[in-house]
C-alpha cells in the first residue's frame, strides 16, 4: 500500500542552506574541550558550533597562511 508524502519541510528546525559532510577526527583531549566549549556556550549541535568557530577564526584572518608545497607533474 502507498503512502502519501508530506512536505519535506513540514515541522523541524529550519534550514540550514547547502553543507558539505565533512569527516574530522579530532585527538581525544581537543574533542573534549570542544565538546565543554559547544555546550557551555549553549550550541545546539557540537558542528553547529565548529562551523561558528571556523566562520569566526576566518574572518578575524587567523587561518594560518598556507603551506608551501611542492607541484607534482600531472601524469597522463
Amino acid at each position: 500500500m502507498a503512502y502519501a508524502r508530506g512536505s519535506a519541510n513540514k515541522g523541524g528546525r529550519p534550514s540550514l542552506g547547502a553543507r558539505h559532510t565533512r569527516t574530522i577526527r579530532f585527538p581525544e583531549a581537543i574533542d573534549t574541550v570542544i565538546v565543554d566549549g559547544a555546550d557551555s556556550a549553549g550550541y545546539p549541535s557540537i558542528n553547529e558550533y565548529i562551523v561558528d568557530l571556523v566562520t569566526r577564526a576566518l574572518e578575524a584572518r587567523l587561518a594560518p597562511e598556507p603551506a608551501a608545497r611542492e607541484r607534482l607533474p600531472h601524469s597522463a
